[in-house]
């Protein structure tokens, strides 16, 4: 009985193996099925003008942001703003620990009082042999000075003197040591080179800043009374763009809100795309013509680093025509 059962085995698989398919195939296909597209939540911005070409903008400040570094690497003591607060040019924005320099600036004042004091003691000296010298200048009786005691006398009252120009120098030069420490002791003290706004804070008390290329400002300061938009326009339709020419932006994310743009300046020297617009052919190594546009912040309210979508309106003309004229 077993016997028959053993020799049953190898057709039921077989019969599994056929009809299993059956009823995977119709669950295989519904995994597989096409699924309708998402619906579009935001639709795109439409072009203002009937020939144009567009670009990317990023909001900045009309000075820039500035990025804030100590001259000197060290902890930060104290941070004395904080992101949105308006400074204004020499406001203090952090200080530096500086008890070494402090330290450095306590010795080298009293290096100054050292050497004001072996400036007096050498002026005393100096009168001293000046007297001397002047008691014997008009003996001319050897029997009373001889002429190599006066010779003696003169020499030293010159040597004096000598000694009282060295030490006068010595204390200008402690005096100029001095004030150099106190303004290594000031740069400690970062302040504000302009009128503007504290975009960003990114260091904090107790914390170490370094210097160079590569380390994060602690503080990002831009004047913000005025808007500009850095429109990025790529190298292989920059030849269209003519300065001063009409152009508008959207508001990346809202089309509604939207503003004319208004022509500030163009930077002829192309350079290397800083913001990428997600396209999967976006080469990271394309270069972009970079013109200044600014806004009116009544009718468009936005932040430094936002996005617009812009379109700048461009002449309709044969390429071997194409010319570029600033407005007057």
């Amino acid at each position: 009985m077993k016997l028959r059962q053993l020799f049953r085995l190898p057709y039921v698989l077989i019969a599994l193996a056929l009809v299993g398919p059956i009823f995977l195939l119709p669950r295989v296909m519904r995994s597989t099925a096409l699924q309708p597209p998402a619906p579009i939540q935001v639709l795109p911005a439409a072009a203002p003008f009937k020939s144009y070409i567009a670009g990317s903008g990023a909001v900045e400040s009309s000075s820039l942001n500035l990025n804030i570094s100590p001259p000197v690497a060290g902890i930060i003591s104290e941070m004395a703003v904080e992101p949105g607060k308006h400074v204004r040019k020499g406001d203090l924005l952090f200080r530096l620990d500086g008890r070494e320099v402090q330290a450095e600036l306590l010795r080298r004042r009293a290096a100054v009082e050292v050497a004001k004091a072996t400036l007096a003691a050498a002026e005393a000296a100096a009168a001293e042999a000046a007297d001397q010298f002047e008691r014997v200048r008009d003996v001319t009786d050897t029997r009373v000075v001889s002429t190599e005691e006066r010779n003696h006398r003169r020499l030293a009252a010159r040597a004096a003197s000598k000694r009282v120009e060295s030490a006068s120098a010595d204390w200008r030069a402690a005096q100029e040591n001095e004030k150099a420490q106190a303004i290594t002791l000031s740069r400690l003290d970062v302040l504000a080179p302009i009128d503007s706004e504290v975009l960003q804070v990114n260091g904090h008390p107790g914390e170490f800043v370094a210097v160079g290329a590569t380390a994060k400002a602690p503080v990002v300061l831009g004047n913000t009374d005025t808007l500009h938009v850095r429109v990025e326009i790529d190298e292989n339709i920059a030849w269209r763009f003519v300065p001063g020419s009409r152009a508008k932006g959207f508001l990346r994310g809202n089309k509604e809100l939207n503003a004319d743009l208004k022509y500030v300046r163009v930077e002829p020297l192309l350079v290397g795309k800083a913001s990428l617009t997600g396209d999967s052919t976006e080469r990271v190594d394309t270069r972009v013509l970079q013109v200044i546009y600014s806004f009116d912040q009544k009718l468009l309210h936005a932040y430094p680093g936002m996005l617009l979508d812009v379109f700048i309106e461009s002449p309709e003309v044969p390429t071997a025509s194409f010319r570029h004229e600033s407005p007057e």
